[in-house]
């Protein structure tokens, strides 16, 4: 019985933190790149970079975070800085397309291929 009530416990912990998932990054190419420094990754809401580039990847972080019945607004700082951070760790230098849906701020992570 006590096995059975450790196994629940642990699948509804598993479940909730899953729910709780405040990012996604998703490559979309085979090749892999080394990390860049988050604070240099560029957001482009609306315009797109001059510099030739190609798309590396995804990314989405959820601007409200759920917990229960409790619900908290990440701030926009934050929320971009999550962004970049993310975009980042898959070699990425800017993020093109940003744009804000539901709960979420979304966009496609590009690495230039020139200087």
């Amino acid at each position: 019985m006590k096995l059975k009530t450790a196994l629940l416990t642990l699948l509804t912990l598993l479940l909730f933190i899953v729910s709780c998932q405040t990012y996604r990054v998703t490559p979309t190419t085979t090749e892999k790149y080394q990390p860049t420094n988050p604070s240099n990754v560029e957001l482009f809401i609306t315009n797109k970079p001059t510099k030739k580039y190609k798309e590396i990847g995804t990314v989405s972080v959820r601007t409200v975070n759920s917990y229960g019945v409790i619900a908290t607004t990440r701030s926009a700082e934050k929320a971009n800085n999550m962004m970049r951070e993310k975009a980042a760790s898959i070699g990425g230098h800017a993020v093109i397309n940003y744009k804000e849906e539901e709960q979420q701020i979304k966009g496609i992570v590009i690495r230039y291929t020139e200087e």
